[in-house]
């Protein structure tokens, strides 16, 4: 089974509690990225949008110029197809079918990667990598797809190769981690309302982001 070397309860299981509940605190009094999951809220669920493009930014990466213009344009279409096909209402530890390798999901975070002449040109890279493409997921299936943050990668420790979000899944049949989850962000959201609304996975990534940065 995928697993993390570190259980992501260790940042709100416990005594660790208290701390997760300031972090929260203070990334939302601090931090631009407060506003990622802010921005643009009413933004349509299967389109990738100029908002969702500036939501990205104010997690301190930029999405390619000629990415960007294909992802408003010629890919629009295709983006919207494949998040049409997946659901905007599940939580990924219910998610086993949306994360599975030849899920709609998958095949969109792969597509977003690839390589293409209408990007960046022959077989360059699109300027496109796993850290920018689960920024744009998250923002539309924020339920469902963690955030690939390198200061939360290392955070976790090893995991099986390939198997990110599997890991995140499995994580939660620990019985501790989402009421722990809850409970911190109840007590957040009492000071700053906006937390009240954002998904488990984003909670313990502000966390564990601002833990360790």
């Amino acid at each position: 089974m995928a697993a993390f070397e570190h259980h992501p309860k260790e940042w709100v299981v416990g005594g660790s509690t208290k701390n997760a509940v300031y972090s929260l605190g203070r990334y939302f009094q601090d931090f631009t990225g407060s506003w990622f999951d802010r921005l643009g809220g009413d933004a349509p669920p299967n389109r990738l949008t100029p908002a969702d493009l500036l939501a990205v930014s104010m997690l301190s990466v930029t999405v390619p110029a000629r990415a960007t213009v294909w992802i408003l344009h010629d890919g629009a279409d295709e983006i919207e197809g494949l998040l049409a096909q997946v659901p905007t209402d599940v939580d990924i530890w219910d998610g086993a079918a949306e994360i599975a390798d030849d899920s709609p999901l998958c095949r969109l975070w792969t597509r977003l990667q690839a390589p293409s002449a209408q990007w960046e040109g022959g077989q360059d890279a699109n300027g496109i990598g796993a850290v920018i493409a689960s920024k744009l997921l998250a923002r539309k299936r924020p339920r469902l797809v963690p955030m690939f943050d390198p200061v939360v990668v290392d955070a976790l420790g090893q995991y099986e190769t390939g198997r990110y979000w599997q890991s995140w899944k499995d994580s939660f049949d620990d019985p501790e981690l989402l009421p722990a989850v809850r409970a911190a962000q109840a007590e957040a959201a009492l000071a700053y309302p906006d937390i009240a609304d954002l998904s488990a996975l984003r909670i313990l990534d502000i966390v564990i982001w601002h833990m360790n940065r």
